[in-house]
């Protein structure tokens, strides 16, 4: 199930309907939630765990995490496998601005996120991991960035989820920086028009 809120603030409705769109047209089943509005945009980020939880445990099967501004542009056939938790993870991959910082590995056993996109199994490891994040972010608050404590949650407590480490195609922030930009447009799965909130301002 693909899952994701928006609010009535900005551009998020319009960003709502291109989503539903994306995913009508490959006939995925999705829950797009309207929310009411919130208080600031890391408030709305924070509340994205407590929001899958209640998803996975809604459904009772895997579910997917979107952001609002995200499109799906090619049928996204990694995320069906039998993994407990997909995201992208900085230290599973090269050819990004942290280039140099740490050496990538593809089997990475620590974690640096950008979730907006996010596979999540109806598997207790899956559960323990969101539980923990959800803590996190109630431990230091929402200014700590949902990402952060995502992070914090994976690498302090080590559940024992099988992940995948999606590719940037998965999660195409063009931006973001050139290397994100330069992906080709045919190869893109689904796209992420980040903008660190912008599109809350209309």
């Amino acid at each position: 199930m693909f899952v994701s809120f928006f609010t009535s603030d900005g551009k998020y409705p319009l960003l709502a309907t291109r989503l539903i769109n994306s995913l009508n047209r490959f006939q995925l089943p999705h829950d797009i939630v309207e929310m009411p509005p919130m208080k600031s945009w890391v408030d709305g980020c924070s509340f994205k765990s407590t929001f899958i939880l209640d998803k996975l445990l809604t459904y009772r099967r895997p579910v997917i995490w979107l952001d609002i501004d995200t499109e799906v542009w090619k049928y996204p056939s990694l995320l069906f496998g039998d993994e407990d938790f997909g995201i992208y993870n900085w230290h599973a991959d090269d050819n990004h601005h942290l280039d140099g910082t740490f050496e990538p590995d593809p089997q990475a056993k620590t974690l640096c996120c950008s979730g907006g996109v996010q596979k999540w199994g109806y598997t207790a490891p899956a559960v323990e991991l969101l539980l923990r994040w959800i803590n996190a972010i109630k431990e230091h608050g929402a200014d700590a960035g949902d990402d952060g404590m995502l992070d914090r949650a994976f690498n302090e407590s080590q559940p024992p989820v099988k992940p995948i480490w999606l590719p940037k195609v998965y999660n195409r922030m063009d931006k973001h920086t050139w290397h994100w930009r330069g992906i080709p447009e045919h190869d893109v799965v689904i796209n992420h028009d980040f903008t660190e909130g912008r599109h809350r301002e209309g």
